[in-house]
């Protein structure tokens, strides 16, 4: 009942007998209370088990499904809920295919928790494509693989360009979907 009484393990000897709430506190557990009654030459044990503070990750992510990864080690993917026994210090990684990837610094005590909400944005790229002469892209068409198909005609004889054959070719050229060729 707010009296200090020592810590464990602990014997406690009353002539008039223990009657009232036990708290039992240690960093980086949570606090347990007890209702006690001892009577007078009554003997009693209280056996407690702490539970330790955890600290909470929780990323979401738009769209859903990216992988989610703590320094170098994957430990799930969005939406993402993780428990972790100590605190958290550390590089956080939001991955999903077709999107940039996104980096930051993440610091979590034991008993905080912590929500991102992450954004991502669609992977943009630029290519530039052709030979020393004059080359124009007419049309670009994605592709059912998530590629593209360039169509356009080109003067070069050099660079991604082959198989010249004089003045103006038609040139076509298959990218992935990150602009490989």
């Amino acid at each position: 009942d707010g009296e200090y009484i020592g810590k464990t393990p602990l014997e406690v000897e009353r002539e008039e007998g223990i009657k009232g709430i036990v708290e039992i506190e240690k960093e980086g557990y949570y606090k347990e209370e007890r209702l006690v009654k001892v009577m007078v030459e009554e003997e009693k044990e209280l056996m407690v088990k702490l539970k330790g503070k955890v600290a909470k990750l929780k990323v979401r992510s738009e769209p859903e499904g990216a992988k989610v990864y703590l320094g170098s080690r994957y430990i799930g993917e969005t939406p993402l809920e993780e428990l972790f026994e100590r605190d958290v210090e550390g590089m956080l990684k939001v991955e999903k295919e077709g999107y940039e990837v996104v980096e930051m610094k993440v610091s979590i005590k034991r008993g905080e928790e912590k929500l991102l909400e992450i954004k991502l944005r669609i992977e943009t790229w630029q290519k530039c494509l052709g030979g020393s002469g004059k080359d124009v892209a007419y049309s670009i068409q994605q592709t059912s693989d998530g590629g593209y198909i360039v169509a356009g005609w080109t003067y070069s004889i050099n660079g991604d360009v082959y198989g010249y054959h004089g003045e103006s070719d038609m040139w076509m050229v298959k990218l992935d979907r990150y602009g490989n060729l």
